[in-house]
Formats: C-alpha cells, sequence, structure tokens
C-alpha cells in the first residue's frame, strides 16, 4: 500500500493506516524514504542516451506486476510485524 501511495491518492482509512504502521516499522519507513529517493533519481535521470534513443520504458504490464509484487511483500511484511 505505501508503494500505492507514490501512485495514487489513498482513501483517508488508508493514510491513516499507513501511517500508524510507520510509526512502529523502521523498516518500512526505510523502505518509503528508499522509494522516494529512486522515484526522484529516475526523474532527475530521465534524459536521453548519448545515442540519441530515448531510454527504454517498462512495459504497462511489467510496471503492474512489480507493483503487485512490491505490494505483496510489504503486506507480507506488514503481517510478520504484526504477529
Amino acid at each position: 500500500m505505501v508503494s500505492q501511495s507514490l501512485d495514487r491518492k489513498l482513501s483517508l482509512r488508508e493514510r491513516i493506516n499507513i501511517k500508524l504502521h510507520l510509526l512502529i516499522c523502521e523498516g518500512c519507513r526505510r523502505m518509503v524514504k528508499q522509494m522516494k529517493l529512486i522515484r526522484a533519481l529516475s526523474r532527475r535521470h530521465h534524459t536521453p542516451v548519448d545515442s540519441g534513443t530515448e531510454l527504454q520504458h517498462l512495459s504497462e504490464a511489467a510496471t503492474t506486476r512489480i507493483r503487485e509484487r512490491l505490494d505483496r511483500e510489504l503486506q507480507e511484511h506488514s503481517k510478520q510485524n504484526d504477529l
């Protein structure tokens, strides 16, 4: 859900749940910082390569698979921390 918060507006309940979880989970706080850094760096370095061609982008399907896997792993991590 944290990665979704970077891509879409979350409901009030979702935002509260994330904030509460981040208060107790150092690993997820670290992950949020890393995700924001990666996003900022990728935006900064999104320029044409020397050969004059544009950088390759992931297909929509690949992007969806990656996002879904990250969300699953975050949920698994969250469940493990709740135990």
